[in-house]
């Protein structure tokens, strides 16, 4: 949390002190009043660990203290108040089999305490399943204990409910609910969430059927996916609550982006400002006195609190808040925001989309250039002019593949109008192959980042220690910078540390007993787990000695020692593990049988100190894993005014640039595309600001490029006792220690599949379209058989390849393409012309590029395969040895799974 702006809260709270507690509690009457879901599991304590969670993290610090939940949750509400947010609904999910309170409801009165003196109101989300009964028992419950605190949200009387899972019950089961609330003195105004499902339309019969029983209808997520541009769903709804006397609720939501690293990806478009915006006219459009905002901090989707890649999106969740409620923001200086792609697989079209934020100025423009690798401009953002006081959105496209050789571009930015000019680098847009890991839409404002200033960043490595060096120097002093290695934080540089001194990164998951943890040759520099802070309950504490913690429960911690240095483990029953930081560098991950120990990225640097310093040479040393060519360094600058800088990566272990010619797709279908991933709502909008007729890429084809080797993607899987991945950074979690089997072969250790279960490779993992090669060896216990086994199967709506064993021996590989518009076909099949044999070791490997595939067995190549030159994003998973409906799971072993990007 950054000085300037705990100075800016402190400001707003003593202000909002003055307000009379009597307007607190009936604020839900206000002519506009502005909600925001909040998801209480993601606490601003916790933050350190979501960088393992999330590339997109969320950048509220934390002190690491007893008081630190309650001191964050009174941060958070003022930062929502400064944003124009009104309040909170609270997610609790209903405990119905276990017959006890909603779960997370325990967070409301903290959450109440923390809004005490402000206007700002709290109220509770009903998640479910849940039945009448089991809500007229604990509603009640909840609203006695704090139903009556003057920040609660009443309207004409009632308590305020909203509602997330509100269909799960009958418009008749509803009434019974309402009534056995009301028998316990508790009259409440019931807000139902009715959103139209996926590709479905907002249905008055549905609304029709429920009248009776609510006070308000609202869509909690429909501007994401229903079968209506927002314009249409707020139309309907208004309509209908005028004419049955509802309070109309309008939704803004900013589109699914999917900037998670564990679960499903892209199944909705972020599409840069664009979705947020149309849901923001649409609200306005009809008038809208309540709004919902679809959410402040659910990390998984829809955030729109401050985080690594869009804190831009909150400056512009502020003025749209202004004006939804007719006080619209106008700035004296121009803010222009930019947003684009973080990663985007060469040939994808580029686009970069500028807003402008009105202000004073008469004029604005805005201009720029792509800089490459090697610093050299490569292609110019043309000037273009904006009305400085109205907001306005332009976009530059660009067809990659002319860019292809370089890792990456850097957007240089350059606004100006009269008296103002101000000139800055963004963070870059990182060409990658095969696979794309940070799905982030990058928001961030010009007068957020930091112009140049003089840097320099050296990164060498021996025995496994990687050595980093930085010198800088500036006006303002930086509040922290940070080691990226591949888009990850990885360490965090301080004046204190000592140049014999090794850093090592870990998480501890789960442990199934208590434990002490102690460290020989070396101390705890800091210490996170999820859901507790240091002393706030005696099960959990550490000190730069020992940690104590209770069972379960991921845990970040950050080691500091000698070389040698060692890490020990008591548990309560007496069992001891230790191990030394070499052998987890090494390993990736270890298990104990009680807890699994992973070498991470920096999981606790959001709970360090600032260090308040302008100038000098640091240098800190990291356990780091064997080095690879592609391997990326940058550093990312933080000054305690607010703005960031991130350097240009190096690539410290690669001979130059080397690049390679290769057949790639150019095509102008990305992550922002609606068409054939969801977005289902935007099917017919143009995607882009451009007439159709003038993108640069019109249909999808295939090119010759020459591509940077250095954007290669790749991870090895070898199963020796774990599913730590050789290459990446993507170990396969969830393995037992029994499907480990000694091979007596050159294979060591192998992963053993009996015919009944499947294990799912990390998610956003596998090879988009199938580019690049898959290779793993395979030992089966039998083929024949009336069906086929399946090896690897990719399910989902993108386009890539699938693997199974036939009957006959051969190999079948299938390249299913989701959902697409570029193709009337679901799929392509292909056929191996060599078979494997039983009870052997067999190599398997698929070799595509854009244009043929061929499959390898045992060295032995098929034909060329020609493939259709199409790309479709949509959320996905992949499995080995089992999940294709028409398919057996396999019964073998299988080895050495490797991905690759070329």
């Amino acid at each position: 949390m950054k000085k300037t702006y705990l100075f800016t809260i402190t400001l707003i709270a003593l202000m909002l002190m003055q307000v009379n507690q009597l307007f607190a509690a009936e604020t839900a009457n206000s002519p506009t009043m502005i909600w925001a879901h909040i998801t209480p599991w993601f606490q601003a304590t916790d933050n350190s660990l979501f960088t393992d969670w999330y590339y997109n993290y969320p950048l509220h610090r934390a002190k690491n203290t007893p008081d630190s939940r309650d001191i964050t949750m009174r941060e958070d509400i003022l930062n929502a108040l400064d944003k124009g947010i009104d309040g909170f609904f609270i997610d609790i999910g209903a405990e119905v089999r276990a017959k006890r309170e909603f779960s997370w409801a325990w967070t409301m009165p903290a959450y109440l305490k923390a809004a005490e003196g402000t206007p700002f109101q709290v109220g509770i989300c009903l998640d479910g399943p849940f039945t009448p009964e089991y809500l007229g028992e604990y509603v009640p419950k909840m609203l006695k204990q704090f139903g009556d605190h003057p920040n609660y949200p009443k309207y004409n009387g009632k308590y305020v409910v909203c509602t997330y899972q509100f269909r799960r019950l009958s418009a008749a089961d509803w009434a019974k609910a309402r009534e056995l609330i009301k028998a316990k003195g508790y009259n409440i105004f019931l807000m139902a969430n009715l959103a139209p499902r996926p590709g479905q339309k907002a249905d008055t019969k549905l609304y029709d059927a429920y009248k009776d029983v609510v006070d308000s209808i609202y869509f909690f997520d429909s501007p994401a996916h229903a079968d209506q541009h927002p314009n249409e769903t707020n139309k309907i709804l208004n309509d209908w609550c005028k004419k049955n006397n509802k309070l109309y609720v309008a939704t803004i939501h900013p589109g699914y982006y999917g900037a998670w690293k564990f679960s499903n990806d892209f199944y909705n478009p972020f599409r840069g400002f664009d979705a947020f915006y149309a849901t923001i006219k649409a609200a306005k459009k009809q008038n809208a006195k309540w709004i919902h905002v679809t959410t402040w901090n659910d990390l998984m989707e829809t955030a729109l609190l401050e985080r690594a890649y869009t804190f831009g999106i909150t400056e512009t969740l502020k003025y749209y808040n202004s004006y939804l409620k007719g006080k619209e923001i106008v700035k004296n200086t121009p803010e222009v925001l930019l947003a684009y792609h973080r990663e985007e697989l060469p040939g994808t079209i580029l686009r970069i989309e500028a807003c402008n934020l009105p202000s004073k100025c008469k004029e604005v423009t805005i201009s720029g250039s792509l800089i490459n690798f090697n610093g050299k401009k490569v292609a110019a953002l043309a000037p273009k002019k904006v009305t400085g006081n109205k907001l306005g959105f332009v976009e530059w496209l660009f067809a990659s593949e002319k860019f292809a050789y370089s890792p990456y571009l850097i957007p240089e930015i350059t606004v100006k109008s009269e008296n103002y000019s101000r000139k800055v680098q963004f963070p870059a847009i990182r060409f990658v192959s095969s696979y794309l890991e940070n799905a982030t839409t990058i928001n961030l404002p010009v007068n957020g980042m930091l112009e140049n200033f003089d840097n320099s960043l050296s990164i060498k490595q021996n025995d496994n220690i990687l050595t980093a060096e930085i010198s800088f120097k500036h006006d303002t002093k930086f509040d922290r910078i940070v080691l990226f290695k591949n888009d990850s934080p990885i360490a965090v540089f301080n004046p204190d540390y000592k140049s014999d001194e090794v850093i090592l990164t870990t998480q501890m998951w789960k442990p199934h007993l208590d434990a002490v943890i102690t460290v020989e040759n070396g101390k705890v520099l800091r210490s996170v787990k999820k859901s507790e802070s240091n002393n706030q309950r005696p099960h959990y504490s550490w000190t730069p000695d020992k940690i104590m913690t209770r069972w379960r429960g991921e845990h970040g911690i950050t080691f500091i020692g000698k070389k040698d240095m060692v890490i020990i483990v008591a548990y309560e029953k007496g069992q001891t593990f230790q191990f030394s930081a070499l052998d987890l560098i090494q390993k990736r991950s270890i298990h104990d049988g009680i807890a699994s120990w992973n070498a991470k990225q920096e999981m606790t640097m959001l709970n360090d100190e600032p260090i308040n310093i302008a100038e000098g040479k640091l240098s800190l040393n990291v356990f780091n894993r064997d080095v690879r060519e592609s391997d990326s360094y940058f550093v990312r600058y933080e000054t305690t005014d607010g703005k960031v800088h991130l350097t240009p990566a190096i690539y410290p272990f690669a001979n130059g640039n080397p690049t390679v010619k290769t057949k790639i797709l150019r095509t102008a279908v990305n992550m922002e595309t609606t068409a054939g991933h969801g977005g289902i709502a935007f099917i017919g909008v143009n995607e882009f600001l451009t007439p159709k007729s003038q993108i640069p890429v019109q249909k999808d084809s295939v090119v010759t490029a020459e591509v940077s080797k250095l954007i290669e993607r790749a991870s090895l899987w070898k199963f020796e006792d774990n599913g730590a991945d050789s290459l990446g950074e993507y170990s396969i979690g969830g393995l037992k220690s029994d499907m480990f089997i000694a091979d007596n072969s050159e294979y060591g250790k192998s992963l053993k599949f009996t015919g009944k279960g499947k294990i799912m490779l990390p998610r956003r993992h596998w090879n988009l379209s199938g580019f690049g090669t898959i290779s793993f060896d395979i030992k089966p216990n039998s083929v024949g058989g009336a069906k086929r086994q399946t090896l690897i199967h990719k399910d989902g709506r993108y386009d890539g390849f699938s693997m199974n064993l036939m009957p006959d021996g051969t190999i079948e590989v299938i390249r299913s393409h989701g959902v697409g518009e570029s193709t009337q076909n679901t799929g392509e099949n292909f056929i191996s012309t060599e078979k494997i044999k039983v009870n052997e070791w067999n190599n398997i490997k698929i070799v595509a590029d854009a244009e043929y595939m061929q499959i390898f067995i045992n060295g032995k190549a098929s034909q060329k395969f020609k493939l259709l030159p199409l790309r479709t994003y949509g959320s996905g998973l992949v499995h080995l040895g089992g999940g294709y409906w028409k398919a057996d799971n396999y019964t073998g072993l299988i080895d050495n799974l490797c991905i690759k990007g070329f």
